[in-house]
């Protein structure tokens, strides 16, 4: 969860985005919206293929389910 946020908050600094504060309206660069768009897509669907990739490749035993030694 924390590595979620962090990630949005670098992509976010990286692209532009502009804060707003109280009765101010603010227009945001193309290239921020870019990056709303990519930290909200392609993103995370990147972070869970590396994931995937991760878990494929962790072999699980009966004997650990079962708490046998094998």
């Amino acid at each position: 969860m924390a590595l979620g946020g962090t990630v949005l908050t670098i992509v976010l600094a990286v692209t532009g985005y502009l804060e707003t504060t109280a009765g101010q309206t603010v227009v945001q660069p193309e290239s921020a919206v870019a990056g709303i768009a990519v930290s909200f897509s392609i993103l995370p669907a990147a972070l869970m293929l590396a994931s995937l990739v991760t878990l494929a490749r962790y072999r699980l035993r009966e004997a650990d389910i079962v708490g046998t030694s094998a």
